[in-house]
């Protein structure tokens, strides 16, 4: 009696394990059908944690100066070349003038050195030629020797000024040019911790 009920156990579970075998799915997923309606699909993600920039590029100003306009402001989108903010360059263009200036004062300078070169040689060469028959002495043609040696330092000086100022001059244009703060990269503004004024 032992053995028949073990037996009676054991052919209903080996035909409760071989009906779950047997029943497979028949790869028809369980659907639900709805009538069709018109409306939005609604699709939300949440998450936390912090977003970083791939570059951040600090912005700032190569000259000093009083912030006359700012043309973005915190989340703008910019371009790569647009504009962004503004310093007053009435002092900067005045530092232009005068460099402007400074080259022209130098031009002449150059040129009076040169016409004192012209000026100096013709007197040491009619010195020259006159010592010959002996109309003018010695020391006059070493006095003209010199004037002429000093008119062609001179020279050389005003040259160099006149190369300095145009190199002032290029320093104050570039100066000038920037007043106007640009953005380097097409980008989103993060933050601007500066004010007009």
């Amino acid at each position: 009696m032992k053995k028949v009920a073990i037996g009676i156990v054991l052919a209903a579970a080996v035909a409760f394990a071989g009906y779950a075998y047997f029943k497979k799915d028949d790869g028809v997923p369980p659907y639900r059908t709805a009538k069709v309606e018109k409306g939005e699909i609604v699709d939300a993600i949440t998450a936390t944690g912090n977003i970083n920039a791939v570059t951040t590029v600090s912005v700032g100003s190569q000259v000093s100066g009083t912030i006359q306009q700012i043309f973005v402001d915190f989340n703008s989108r910019v371009t790569k070349g647009q504009v962004i903010a503004l310093i007053d360059p009435r002092l900067l263009e005045s530092a232009l003038v005068q460099a402007r200036a400074n080259v022209d004062n130098a031009k002449a300078s150059l040129e009076r050195a040169e016409v004192g070169v012209i000026d100096t040689e013709r007197t040491n060469r009619r010195n020259r030629e006159l010592v010959k028959d002996g109309f003018v002495a010695q020391a006059d043609v070493d006095s003209s020797q010199t004037a002429w040696e000093q008119a062609v330092a001179q020279k050389r000086s005003a040259a160099a000024a006149l190369r300095q100022a145009e190199a002032g001059l290029r320093v104050a244009q570039t100066n000038l040019e920037y007043a106007t703060i640009r953005s380097p990269v097409n980008g989103i503004v993060i933050f601007c911790n500066v004010d007009v004024g």
